[in-house]
């Protein structure tokens, strides 16, 4: 499976969206995302399964490791 930063990546562009719009439904900072999608940093647990419905199911809260 690819990573999910990856993942996230590929749906954000996909979709047209902007990190920011992720950020705004998500409740967190804009750099939040961009670490996410950076590869740098991963999401808590709860953030895992928002991003999950979101993208129902293109970014698995499983794949974040």
């Amino acid at each position: 499976m690819e990573q999910a930063n990856t993942l996230l990546n590929n749906w954000i562009k996909l979709e047209g969206r902007k990190a920011a719009w992720l950020a705004d439904r998500l409740g967190v900072s804009r750099d939040a995302v961009y670490q996410w999608r950076q590869g740098n940093r991963l999401p808590i647990m709860p953030y895992r399964r928002e991003i999950e419905r979101i993208t129902e199911g293109a970014v698995p809260a499983s794949a974040w490791k």
